[in-house]
């Protein structure tokens, strides 16, 4: 493996969740996201998970009514536009080309932390395909 810590691991060195963190601040997706890694914590040895019941109403708390520690949606600037060359969106949009074929074919197109990966990339594709077109 390339992964020096992959040794470390008892149970595989695989991903067993991909998640947007633009997602989880969300109101439409952020609560779902939020019972997405509590699914994949919960049960696990060394991990304490609140209840399922709770768990929409710490979302709520936490992304809504910004109770706890700060999120990167807290940064100064953190809607900042960036501008890029029209030869950067390009090679941007190339890339994630390059990665949404290799996670969409085998070994990958079985595996549903790929699926998710290229469902992250293609959104992001589209986004770039949009500044491209303005």
């Amino acid at each position: 493996t390339y992964d020096p810590n992959c040794a470390l691991v008892s149970h595989g060195c695989e991903p067993v969740k991909v998640i947007s963190a633009e997602r989880l601040v969300t109101l439409d997706r952020g609560p779902a996201v939020g019972l997405e890694i509590a699914d994949v914590l919960d049960g696990k040895e060394g991990m304490t998970v609140i209840s399922p019941e709770a768990r929409e109403c710490i979302w709520r708390e936490l992304i809504v009514n910004k109770k706890g520690l700060k999120t990167f949606i807290d940064r100064p600037n953190a809607e900042q536009e960036y501008t890029f060359t029209r030869g950067h969106l390009e090679k941007m949009v190339l890339e994630l080309d390059r990665l949404i074929d290799k996670y969409s074919s085998v070994p990958f197109v079985t595996k549903e932390t790929a699926q998710a990966l290229v469902d992250l990339l293609t959104e992001h594709r589209a986004l770039l395909i949009e500044d491209l077109a303005a």
